[in-house]
């Protein structure tokens, strides 16, 4: 059992982070408002977590979570999941 190659593993990486991109359904607004916070791609790889969309987080509360936290993913998840 071989492990694949770093480089397989990162394109494997980025296709499934794309996949995941794809599903999201974050309103127009919603992303224009982070885009000109500079926090659209933070936002979507918030959005994109499994644990966030477990709690079927909505794209505004994301979007206010990150504003509070300063932009930090990490700490808005906390905020946002109650951890």
């Amino acid at each position: 059992d071989e492990e694949p190659a770093p480089k397989a593993k990162a394109k494997a990486k980025a296709k499934a982070a794309q996949q995941a991109e794809e599903t999201l359904d974050i309103p127009k607004a919603v992303l224009d408002k982070a885009d000109k916070a500079g926090m659209a791609d933070t936002l979507r790889r918030l959005l994109a977590r499994d644990d966030v969309q477990a709690q079927g987080a909505k794209a505004k509360d994301a979007l206010a979570a990150l504003e509070a936290a300063g932009g930090l993913m990490h700490k808005a998840r906390r905020a946002m999941l109650g951890a």
